[in-house]
């Protein structure tokens, strides 16, 4: 699986996230309590959008089909045979 180049950036786009969230050494120390995990933050959901768009970038572009005209028709159904108002 890892064989895509698209998968392996992904992987590597969310390992790089988690390891700067854990390690300690960071642009701006976890000491400095609101601003250090805020940092933490932006960085942990930029590499989480970087992975999201490396695997997005497998899946073929086409929009679903939408409107009446791709519709599947619905059969009806059979009548109740337990159904006493008629």
């Amino acid at each position: 699986m890892l064989k895509d180049v698209a998968i392996r950036r992904a992987a590597a786009w969310a390992v790089a996230g988690l390891l700067y969230m854990l390690w300690p050494f960071d642009a701006v120390p976890d000491w400095a309590i609101v601003v250090g995990w805020v940092d933490d933050a932006l960085v942990v959901a930029f590499a989480a959008y970087m992975a999201y768009r490396a695997y997005q970038s497998r899946v073929p572009d086409r929009e679903p089909p939408r409107g009446p005209e791709h519709a599947k028709p619905v059969k009806p159904l059979p009548p109740d045979p337990e159904d006493k108002t008629s």
